[in-house]
Parts: C-alpha cells; structure tokens; sequence
C-alpha cells in the first residue's frame, strides 16, 4: 500500500489530544509504571495531566549521570510537599528502583515511572516493587479519542502513533521510527544477535499485517528458520 501524504491531508499543526487515561486518578490510589511504544505521547501526557511535579527525566544526560552516581539524591532532593515524583524512561537506568521502594514505604511518595519497554526490566531481574506499584500502558490513539479527527483509511495505512497519523511525510517518519526501533530496543537490549534478519523478518512481517500467521511462509520469505520466526 503506497502512502500519499496528499490522500488524507494533515490538520495544520498537530493538535492536543485528550487521551482517556486519567494519570491523577490512579495516582490517587497507588504508584504505577506507565508502558507504551515510543512517540505515542507519554511524556507529553504526563506534563500535561501532572503539571509541576517533581521528574527526572533520564534522557537528560546531566540528569542520568547524576542519579548514575548517587541514587539516593532523589531522597536528598525530596521536600514534605513533593508527594507525587516522576521518572521518565526508568528502563534507562533500573538500580533507582532500590530508592523508589525506599521512599515509597518510608515517606509514602507516588512514583509515576514511564517507559518504552517492560521487556529489559523484567529481563534484568530488577526490583520491580513487590506490588507497591500497578502497570498501566498508553496506547497509539483511538477513535474515540481522535474524535472528528478519526479517518479510517488514514488510520489503516499510518496507524495511530500520533506524530505519525498527523505527519507530512509519514513513509519517512515510519522508516525513521523503524530505524529508531532497532537500534534502540533490539541492539540496545540484546534482543537478537542477528540483526540482518530480524530486519527482514520485520519488513515481511508488516507486509503480512492483517493476513493470518503462516511461520513457514514468513520464515522463507525472510529467509529465517520457522522457528526463528516464532520466537521473533
């Protein structure tokens, strides 16, 4: 299927989506680990619904150096009105969940810890806080939430990450996205050694999207083993 920027033509500038996910409700009740794939707005939901709240966001390079350090600065940091902290990309740096336990039993602090990927924490047999904290995820953007703004034809082709479905060049924006993906996810989390072929497999598995699973067929149109199929 080509993509033709001109077919379902963008709103001028992206606009601010409500997503249906109220951040401050479930912070009422407990901590919580948000998931979702990259771009599909987390930190800009968080911002958002949280306002000036106390983050670390470790994609700040100052900031991840410091807390690499010294985790404990986040409790020095702390004062009696921060009661709510966010952690923005905790997978980044997972020896602070030693201090996010602390604190949350010691002073009864409410972490909000966002991320790409559960997979390399639950891989790395980290603390993952015994129960103190629930998992919620945010999904690419729905029908509901995109209101008058939904296409469907526009949703098939570009999906519904939101600097996708709004953009002006979505087949290079999903390359890039791609790109991003296994560079920073697959080789970053050693989750295959062969890259070539999980490459592959990605490309063939996308054109297979919407058809029923054929391992055998996608292993030899990518030129991997059935069974190399299946773990992918």
């Amino acid at each position: 299927m080509t993509m033709d920027s001109s077919q379902f033509p963008s709103p001028p500038g992206t606009p601010v989506i409500e997503r249906l996910l109220n951040l401050r409700d479930l912070l009422q009740k407990k901590s919580f680990f948000l998931f979702g794939p990259r771009q599909t707005g987390k930190t800009f939901w968080v911002r958002r619904s949280l306002g000036e709240v106390k983050t670390y966001d470790l994609l700040d390079t100052s900031v991840y150096l410091a807390l690499s350090r010294s985790p404990s600065r986040i409790a020095q940091e702390l004062s009696s009105q921060d009661r709510v902290v966010v952690i923005d990309e905790i997978q980044r740096l997972p020896i602070l969940l030693n201090e996010v336990h602390r604190l949350i039993e010691e002073r009864g602090v409410r972490f909000l810890l966002t991320g790409s990927s559960a997979r390399s924490l639950r891989r790395g047999g980290v603390n993952l806080l015994g129960g103190r904290a629930r998992t919620q995820y945010l999904h690419p953007l729905t029908r509901r939430e995109l209101g008058p703004l939904f296409n469907l034809g526009r949703a098939v082709e570009r999906g519904l990450l939101p600097s996708i479905y709004f953009s002006d060049d979505p087949r290079a924006d999903l390359q890039a996205y791609a790109g991003s993906y296994l560079q920073q996810e697959i080789v970053a989390e050693g989750a295959t050694r062969n890259i070539p072929a999980f490459s592959r497999f990605l490309r063939v598995a996308a054109l297979c999207n919407g058809t029923i699973v054929n391992f055998t067929n996608v292993g030899n149109d990518a030129q991997v083993a059935r069974t190399t199929v299946y773990e992918y």
